[in-house]
């Protein structure tokens, strides 16, 4: 497989662009003469390098991408809007078409605010909640962006005041002690609790429902990360799943079909105030990627989409996990998460580490024509025949893997020792 010109990509890139746009498209690793660096088209579930090496894509730009890339329908609208304008001076029709969408579709929504990515959704989530509340302190659970609430609590906080991070505080999922024992510490100081509904592994012991019963008990506010599950475990979040309905919701990745598209929604009663705190983006009602999500949910709703990708998901989880015992892996790779959504929890020993194992997989999966970064993310082009034929690159891939970690040599075949970080990000 040659990489010649994506290879030069990079390095141009390198010496032009300061960091990457997210960590899934590192700058900082030495692995492009193995993996692809930067990708021309894409096409359903395939994807193309500069190179024109093809690609079976399980990161469907991590997750934003449910249909699949370059979808006919989808892209008549957006053609459609283009040549009516894209950033208008005032809002469209569009804007209450889609927010009408959300209502039907999500049960938490009555009202709805737009913007263009997770980090919006979740950053006037949090500032709402206080403006509603007048508290400050913020309890949380999973991943939800890049804002200073957040990223103080991480190993990356740098650039933040220290004083932010005394403001937001981590529990653990499925825990209910961590739970209790911060509303205890802060009892009538916190604005919200803001989680992923679920994220790895199921709730357990009804913690979800204990989780709405204790803020409801302590005047908090609960909001739904559902940017990662919104138009994917199910069109209306897990919240329709499990009948758990937050009071706020965050929307954003597969609503838009890869345009980008995000959307607060909540209680009217609390949505309403949102005219009172200061939330404005020049792109916010930009129409182009309200035609996209319009027809990427009529489109959802219209062919069982997210029935399909369950049923075609479940089916490669369950083949896969035949092929890690086949190949006598299990002591190294586990598979967790969903049909939709699945990652490879890679383990290590004494001898190798699971960072070795780990970007040797994904330089094994490129060479047999699959773009990976740890984990695999399906759409609805993903049918059965893709899902085969994935599989099939999956067992040459293992079997490489099985010979080079008991020949233990490699450390001689890997073109870096670095961890790619977009496997742990997302």
């Amino acid at each position: 497989m040659k990489l010649t010109n994506t290879l030069n990509i990079f390095n141009k890139n390198k010496r032009y662009v300061a960091a990457p746009s997210t960590f899934s498209r590192s700058l900082d690793d030495a692995a492009y003469t193995k993996i692809p660096f930067a990708i021309k088209k894409g096409t359903g579930s395939y994807v193309y390098d500069y190179d024109n090496n093809k690609y079976i894509d399980t990161i469907m730009s991590l997750g934003a991408v449910v249909i699949g890339h370059s979808n006919k329908k989808i892209n008549s609208e957006v053609i459609k809007q283009i040549k009516k304008g894209a950033t208008l001076s005032l809002t469209t029709k569009l804007e209450g078409d889609l927010a009408e969408l959300l209502v039907d579709c999500i049960p938490s929504a009555e009202q709805v605010r737009f913007g263009k990515n997770g980090n919006d959704a979740t950053t006037v989530a949090i500032r709402l909640a206080r403006h509603y509340t007048g508290k400050n302190h913020i309890l949380f659970c999973g991943y939800h962006g890049w804002q200073d609430w957040y990223v103080s609590k991480t190993s990356m906080n740098t650039g933040i005041p220290n004083e932010i991070s005394k403001y937001s505080h981590r529990f653990t999922y499925n825990n209910r002690e961590s739970l209790n024992s911060l509303i205890n510490e802060f009892q009538n100081k916190i604005a919200c609790i803001i989680m992923e509904p679920i994220s790895k592994e199921l709730p357990k012991g009804g913690f979800l429902k204990y989780v709405r019963d204790i803020s409801k008990k302590n005047n908090i506010i609960l909001i739904f990360d559902e940017v990662v599950t919104g138009f994917r475990c199910d069109i209306g979040g897990y919240q329709k799943k499990s009948k758990i309905i937050p009071d706020l919701s965050c929307f954003s990745k597969a609503m838009g079909n890869g345009y980008p598209i995000s959307a607060l929604v909540g209680k009217k009663e609390i949505m309403k105030k949102s005219n009172e705190i200061f939330y404005s983006l020049t792109f916010g009602s930009e129409p182009i990627s309200m035609a996209a999500a319009i027809a990427t949910i009529k489109f959802i709703k219209q062919n069982n989409v997210l029935k399909k990708i369950d049923e075609n998901g479940s089916f490669f989880i369950k083949k896969l996990k035949e092929l890690i015992k086949r190949y006598n892996l299990n002591d190294y790779i586990n598979i967790v998460g969903f049909s939709y959504k699945n990652i490879l929890a890679i383990k290590g020993n004494n001898n190798i580490s699971a960072d070795l194992i780990r970007n040797y997989l994904i330089q094994l999966l490129a060479s047999n024509n699959v773009l990976n970064i740890g984990n695999n993310i399906f759409s609805f082009s993903h049918d059965k025949n893709i899902i085969k034929k994935l599989l099939d690159s999956y067992e040459k891939s293992f079997f490489e893997l099985n010979k080079s970690i008991v020949k233990d040599n490699i450390r001689m075949k890997i073109a870096f020792d670095k961890t790619l970080k977009s496997a742990r990000e997302i």
